[in-house]
């Protein structure tokens, strides 16, 4: 079982969303950011998961509008 204390938490959501904030101004950035303040608490292929399921929502939202 993995325990996070509310720091690495906290870190975590300011990975994401300082990786967002990039991906929007330059259209790339969100794993480049992410992923390496991840894998300091997680090994490599959990951060990876880890980063891939809002990408994954992400895109289906796209997926969606496009659609639909």
């Amino acid at each position: 079982m993995i325990n996070l204390d509310f720091q690495t938490v906290i870190i975590m959501i300011v990975a994401f969303a300082l990786g967002g904030l990039v991906k929007g101004a330059t259209g790339a950035g969100s794993p480049v950011i992410a992923i390496p303040v991840l894998t300091v608490f997680f090994d490599a292929k959990l951060a990876v998961a880890i980063m891939a399921v809002p990408n994954l929502f992400s895109n289906l939202v796209q997926i969606f509008h496009i659609v639909f």
